[in-house]
């Protein structure tokens, strides 16, 4: 179910929420953070039980799956559950994207996942509305915030497309993905080195806008040698390094977010 990135879903919105507007509301402070849990946690069990054996990689005979009806069941549920608090006290436009999102997961395994253009940005956009959602909710007050979402697009985007290059044996016959699509394993590291180097530039532009404590800026440049350590792990380990490493990066940003808050 990955609580951790749920908690950290919901958290991340909240800390966006109060920096770009302080004097929020409790009741939608607490809406925000688990209307955006919930819905992380839907996509996550929607997923893995939609995904079935046509989303298999190459240990699937390992896992065992039981009902995944169930799966899928629960995660509409929370599905639901999101939109439902979204509407009772957050702004429609909220609650607009976290239906989006749900419908983007629900098509993402038997449809948009088929090729790697719709596959890798639909998952990348997904997994920045947290951020975007609790800037919409404090008012879009500071757009400093578009330069933070953009840094967070760009790392899932690379953390994407190094998943697709770790599966490229798995992934034949079932989908195109870009390394499959540029038949190049080592091309599709360079557009996912490319992606980071973008992550790098907005951070340095954030970096540049404040004028904080020691360890905000600490925080900020160990996001930066976080990623740009991938392209050399990757040069070291070869491409079986875990994409999960980029998303380091992205909590060492929440917690800049979050000194920054009380500065």
């Amino acid at each position: 179910m990955r609580p951790e990135q749920s908690i950290l879903a919901g958290l991340g919105a909240i800390a966006i929420l109060l920096f770009t507007s302080i004097n929020t509301p409790v009741v939608v402070i607490f809406a925000i953070g688990l209307s955006v849990a919930c819905n992380v946690v839907g996509a996550s069990l929607f997923h893995y039980g939609a995904a079935k054996k046509v989303y298999a990689r190459k240990y699937w005979d390992l896992i065992i799956v039981e009902h995944p009806e169930r799966l899928i069941v629960r995660g509409l549920s929370f599905f639901l559950l999101s939109i439902l608090i979204s509407l009772l006290w957050l702004s429609d436009v909220i609650t607009i994207i976290l239906l989006l999102n749900a419908i983007l997961i629900s098509f993402y395994a038997r449809v948009l996942s088929k090729h790697w253009v719709s596959k890798n940005v639909v998952i990348a956009i997904v997994c920045t509305t947290p951020t975007l959602v609790g800037w919409i909710a404090g008012g879009m007050q500071n757009n400093w915030t578009l330069i933070l979402i953009s840094s967070i697009f760009f790392t899932y985007l690379a953390r994407e497309i190094i998943k697709d290059v770790n599966d490229i044996e798995a992934n034949h016959g079932i989908r195109v993905t870009l390394p499959i699509w540029l038949k190049s394993k080592q091309k599709a590291m360079y557009v996912a080195y490319t992606s980071l180097l973008f992550a790098v530039i907005f951070l340095f532009v954030l970096n540049s806008i404040f004028s904080a404590s020691l360890i905000t800026y600490t925080l900020f440049w160990l996001a930066i040698v976080q990623l740009l350590l991938i392209p050399i792990i990757t040069k070291i380990k070869g491409t079986r390094v875990s994409p999960d490493a980029i998303s380091i990066s992205n909590v060492l940003m929440l917690a800049s977010v979050v000194i920054l808050i009380f500065v």
